[in-house]
């Protein structure tokens, strides 16, 4: 009875707690042999330089000298991340967002809800949407001398030991709450409207939870390429030849976990400079003073489209 209720109220199965052995078991078939993982095999799935896994490792209480059972892996992420001040939902494949100055944990980012929502959207669902997302999304911006090293080279990201305990807590379908200033609230309308200011809040909202199916989303690509299971997509978008080439590989894998790792760090807020036709749009990386805003994060200008397309939103 308890569980019906729970499946009613969710729109689906109740969640598993965190690490939870069976998504510990899944996970640990993605970055490990099935029950251990080493520091290798994570930077390995994350394009991660090695030093900032040896500093995550040793955070978290293991040892690099020998693979570190997957289940301690999941604990010893989720206890530095609560450390750290980072809220974590209360159970897995949750995401949480704010209303009305309450933070809420309760948005459904199973695989199975990214699916049907992504399903609904004008692309087709797989990495192959994601994929296209990449360079459909936003305006036209040419990339900055160090993304193009990164795309050629596949320049490994020297995370922070923080942002690297979110992006393995999200191997494991855990999804900590973003960090607070990520959505500019009083910039989400355009300036002198006041009726548009009243629907802020609910536009932060929106972007919010939003932002957290992205980060599902790319996390759900993330981890099936790891696991290899994208030979189609792979195939159509980068060529057979991608399939058994390990510099291509790595190439993929550092794509998609550049768009999880900015999505992480971006602040959101309306556009001023917006085109009918423009859903967002971004400044040329260390090409302008609006790039980034005081606090480091990357801004990310949101138009009307935006907000009146909402299978679009996602992809």
């Amino acid at each position: 009875l308890l569980l019906g209720v729970a499946e009613a109220r969710l729109g689906g199965p109740s969640p598993l707690p965190l690490c939870a052995e069976e998504l510990v078991r899944e996970t640990c078939t993605r970055i490990g042999n099935g029950t251990s993982a080493t520091p290798g095999g994570v930077a390995a799935v994350l394009s991660a330089e090695e030093g900032s896994v040896a500093k995550f490792w040793a955070a978290v209480g293991l040892t690099s000298e020998t693979p570190a059972p997957c289940a301690d892996l999941c604990r010893g992420t989720t206890a530095l991340l609560q450390a750290s001040g980072r809220r974590l939902p209360p159970a897995s494949d949750r995401g949480c967002y704010s209303r009305g100055g309450e933070l809420r944990c309760d948005l459904d980012l199973s695989p199975q809800a990214i699916q049907n929502v992504m399903s609904s959207s004008s692309g087709d669902f797989g990495f192959s949407a994601g994929v296209n997302a990449m360079g459909a999304s936003f305006g036209n911006v040419s990339a900055g001398e160090e993304d193009e090293k990164r795309m050629v080279e596949a320049t490994p990201f020297d995370y922070s030991t923080e942002d690297l305990a979110a992006r393995v807590a999200q191997l494991f379908r855990i999804y900590p709450a973003l960090r607070a200033g990520v959505i500019a609230v009083d910039e989400l309308a355009p300036m002198g409207q006041a009726a548009a200011k009243a629907e802020a809040p609910f536009e932060a909202e929106l972007v919010e939870q939003r932002l957290g199916q992205s980060l599902a989303y790319v996390n759900l690509a993330v981890r099936t390429f790891a696991s290899d299971g994208t030979g189609t997509e792979v195939s159509k978008w980068f060529g057979p030849e991608a399939l058994e080439s390990p510099a291509s590989r790595k190439k993929i894998s550092s794509v998609l976990n550049s768009v999880s790792n900015v999505l992480s760090s971006a602040s959101f807020s309306t556009g001023q400079a917006c085109k009918s036709n423009m859903f967002a749009y971004v400044y040329p990386c260390a090409s302008s003073e609006w790039e980034k805003d005081s606090a480091g994060r990357f801004n990310i200008f949101l138009c009307d489209m935006f907000f009146s397309t909402a299978e679009e939103q996602i992809c």
